[in-house]
């Protein structure tokens, strides 16, 4: 009955089968053979898969000053017929009394570069430069947060194992679900981010993640974790709801800089 579950669950939303941990190839399997594996271009394209996924950018930002930010791109298909995509940014209170500053914004006319490796809408630009090492953030989707960003890479940029995907399904030859992570781990960041307040000058560190939610997200997963010690070792620890079992992905620590 599960596969009637399943068709159920992917037309109306209704409660997806119990699987197990079989239906689970974590990414920490192509550890065994392959630890880790550099980012390059093919890895930083968006899929925009046809069936539900959801992609994401986010770019964080420790600048030199204190400031702690974020800057997000979320593109979404539901069920193949429809696709939406909201720009996030949020500046840290680090005073303590929680005084966070929070826009998200949707996006119109939104769209990808020939080679599906910089994304751009109305008053945005998300772009790649050429060497595959450097993304430009340009942003006055709204005029509280004005964003204009330079994030570069400072140290190799790394999948986890082959190509950074855990896979799902019962069937590991063919999967009907997957996640990925890619990491820059550590960044040069320039630029400013303005609100009606003030200018938060950005110059400083960052760390860049690119995920892929090939499926469901309330399916693939409930919560996410992240961790980093001196050397940037991110960890990632997602556990999944009921249907299928909860995994731990260690890259390999970045040499410290």
């Amino acid at each position: 009955m599960n596969w009637l579950k399943s068709t159920l669950s992917a037309v109306v939303g209704t409660e997806e089968p119990i699987y197990g941990p079989e239906a689970l190839q974590s990414v920490a399997k192509q550890t065994e053979t392959t630890p880790f594996s550099d980012v390059n271009k093919e890895i930083l394209r968006w899929r925009a898969f046809s069936y539900t996924n959801v992609e994401t950018q986010t770019f964080y930002i420790m600048a030199d000053n204190g400031t702690l930010v974020f800057v997000q791109v979320i593109y979404s298909n539901i069920v193949g017929i429809h696709t939406t995509a909201q720009f996030n940014v949020k500046v840290f209170d680090v005073s303590g009394k929680g005084d966070n500053k929070w826009f998200s914004d949707p996006l119109s006319n939104f769209m990808f570069d020939e080679n599906m490796l910089s994304f751009g809408a109305d008053n945005l630009s998300l772009t790649l430069n050429e060497e595959g090492n450097s993304y430009t953030i340009k942003s006055t989707v709204n005029s509280g947060a004005l964003v204009d960003i330079k994030f570069s890479q400072t140290a190799p940029g790394f999948v986890v194992g082959k190509d950074g995907t855990s896979y799902f399904g019962t069937d590991p030859k063919n999967p009907w679900g997957s996640m990925r992570h890619a990491f820059w781990p550590r960044c040069a960041v320039e630029g400013s981010i303005t609100t009606k307040d003030q200018t938060y000058d950005l110059g400083g560190r960052g760390l860049f993640i690119m995920a892929l939610q090939g499926m469901k997200p309330h399916h693939a997963g409930k919560k996410l974790y992240t961790e980093s010690n001196k050397q940037n070792h991110p960890i990632l620890t997602k556990t999944q709801p009921p249907a299928g079992t909860s995994s731990t992905s260690k890259p390999p620590p970045t040499p410290p800089l």
